[in-house]
């Protein structure tokens, strides 16, 4: 297995490597392809082709395991990658999303999660694992937000969700 957000088999962005140096990334600027702007698109294309992907969630003792999948062989390395980025900034402490209160959550407990993936043919399967309890909650809750996401595309994304207790 990759180690988290390692060794997925995701492109470059724009020639670049992610973050493109900035480690305090996430600042949108304007024309450029900052962390932010490429996570954005790749966000975009995701969810406007959400009917091509195939995900199944599994919660566990710990946290979750996901299998995400697509057929489109054009959408599967923009999907690892996403995966990829969106580590990278629970590793880096760069979040997302902050608005919503579970993210905000997710992202301030970043450094008791543990992740694994694994890329397959048409995808990736990923496992989220925690030693804490509450941790494990925010995991499965993400998961969840995340299918929904797939699901009910850009309204859910606006939708905040709540904290599980």
């Amino acid at each position: 297995m990759a180690e988290p957000g390692r060794g997925l088999g995701g492109p470059p962005q724009n020639g670049k490597g992610r973050g493109n140096g900035n480690k305090g990334g996430g600042l949108r600027r304007r024309g450029g392809n900052g962390p932010h702007d490429i996570d954005h698109q790749a966000i975009q294309t995701l969810l406007q082709n959400r009917d091509q992907i195939q995900r199944k969630v599994e919660n566990l003792p710990d946290g979750v395991r996901t299998l995400t999948e697509t057929d489109n062989k054009e959408l599967r390395p923009i999907l690892i990658a996403h995966v990829e980025a969106m580590y990278d900034r629970l590793e880096e402490g760069r979040p997302i999303h902050m608005r919503d209160p579970l993210f905000r959550s997710l992202f301030a407990h970043a450094k008791e999660i543990k992740l694994i993936a694994k890329p397959t043919k048409k995808g990736l399967v990923v496992i989220e694992t925690s030693e804490n309890p509450k941790v494990v909650k925010l995991i499965q809750a993400h998961a969840q937000a995340v299918t929904l996401f797939l699901k009910n595309g850009p309204a859910e994304v606006r939708r905040n969700h709540p904290v599980p207790d």
